[in-house]
């Protein structure tokens, strides 16, 4: 997951997966299974808006002068999609269809001219008028929140992992993307390491899943790792993180840890980590409504 698409700006990254409603309009984007593609309207995301307010007692009034507005609301959702795209996390295009085959698809903004050549039939087709904008969430987030429709990605878990240690540094952090290590010249890595940063000065590597019960899969393959790479290194700090934790899985796996390390003489910290789940907290705020 390349903080990049964010200007590697840990605290915007945050501010948009904590947030129960981008979250989840990320997670439909991923998921869906319309045949036009996983792209949405303004429209679209207006009316998702709405119906979550009540969530946070928020009732839109017709006067201009109140803040929850139509207007501020409008404003403040075109700003943040706006903000969005520049980051590369939202995709502008068009969702069209054509007049030879009827097949609707979304184009990039950038494949669009006077004419449109179909991804069904291959024929042009005239552009209509003023068509709308509609988004589609860049493919490399969205392969890094699911690796299938119905099964997600770990790697979140890892850049939300480094958000918290680095939330948790006083004075310096620095971090690499996860790495993979190679014990011959084989095309194919023989492990990886998750979480590799200095925090404060603190050597920490670390392990993260989305759900606590994958430390288990393959004979806890990724915590024997972990450990060699331990004593080769000997970082001062261990961490295991995780989305959502089956009962007691993420303390049996510090357990299983501890046991591994047993009568090695140094034995780094171990810290288990559950992210916080995604909530409406900032529902209402300046990503919602707007007034200049």
């Amino acid at each position: 997951f390349n903080p990049e698409w964010f200007s590697y700006d840990f605290s915007v990254i945050d501010e948009f997966f904590g947030d129960k409603f981008w979250a989840d309009l990320f997670e439909h984007l991923s998921t869906n299974e319309k045949v036009a593609g996983e792209s949405i309207s303004f429209e679209e995301i207006m009316t998702k808006c709405k119906e979550v307010l009540p969530e946070k007692k928020i009732k839109l009034r017709k006067s201009e002068t109140a803040f929850y507005n139509l207007q501020n609301l409008t404003t403040g959702l075109q700003n943040t999609i706006q903000e969005l795209c520049a980051y590369r996390v939202l995709m502008k295009g068009f969702k069209l269809k054509c007049n030879n085959c009827s097949s609707k698809f979304w184009y990039h903004i950038e494949e669009v001219g006077e004419t449109v050549k179909c991804k069904g039939c291959l024929q042009r087709f005239e552009l209509p008028i003023e068509p709308c904008f509609s988004y589609k969430l860049n493919d490399l987030i969205k392969n890094n929140l699911f690796q299938s429709k119905s099964q997600r990605d770990g790697n979140l878990t890892v850049i939300r992992t480094l958000i918290y240690l680095y939330n948790q540094s006083h004075m310096s952090f620095e971090y690499t993307p996860q790495l993979n290590l190679y014990t011959d010249f084989s095309r194919k890595p023989d492990a990886e390491i998750d979480i590799l940063c200095l925090v404060d000065g603190m050597l920490t590597i670390g392990e993260a899943k989305y759900n606590s019960k994958g430390f288990f899969e393959n004979g806890s393959k990724c915590l024997n790792s972990l450990v060699e790479i331990a004593k080769a290194i000997r970082p001062d700090k261990i961490i295991l993180s995780c989305c959502e934790d089956q009962p007691n899985k993420l303390e049996n796996a510090k357990k299983s840890l501890i046991r591994l390390f047993k009568n090695w003489e140094h034995i780094p910290k171990i810290e288990t980590h559950i992210m916080y789940t995604p909530d409406y907290f900032r529902l209402g705020s300046h990503k919602y409504f707007w007034r200049y």
